[in-house]
């Protein structure tokens, strides 16, 4: 079982440029842990909720940790492109879309099993998860 900390506020700054590349949103992936990890003071409600995946691996839950990011020209060698960071996270789940449900349980208890048993369908959740390179 892998476990995934999701912003559950928006961060902020005053710079859009800044509040764009290097802020997390509400929905996104900040880092992923195998189950039963102990989650910091400040890793929970009300900044974090925490998304239990008993049928995955961290390994399965890492792509989504990537930044969304573009090409912008090349290095000198003039074949190694060079990424700019867009977005913190190319990957952010809707949790506005969320069945009630599952929203109240985020809200009561800070946490989600998302599988065929737990608070709410994975396929559901995945459903429902943003791909901000192919929106």
């Amino acid at each position: 079982m892998a476990e995934l900390l999701i912003k559950y506020v928006d961060a902020t700054h005053s710079d859009p440029d800044v509040d764009q590349r290097g802020c997390y949103k509400v929905g996104m992936p900040v880092v992923v842990h195998l189950d039963a990890h102990a989650w910091g003071r400040r890793e929970g409600l009300p900044a974090f909720v925490v998304f239990k995946f008993p049928d995955r691996t961290t390994a399965d839950l890492e792509p989504y940790l990537v930044p969304q990011q573009v090409q912008n020209g090349f290095e000198e060698d003039g074949t190694t492109p060079v990424m700019e960071t867009v977005r913190v996270r190319r990957y952010q789940f809707d949790i506005p879309a969320f069945p009630q449900a599952a929203r109240d349980t985020l809200a009561a208890t800070g946490a989600l099993v998302l599988s065929d048993t737990g608070d709410m369908l994975e396929a559901e959740a995945m459903a429902l998860l943003i791909d901000h390179d192919n929106p």
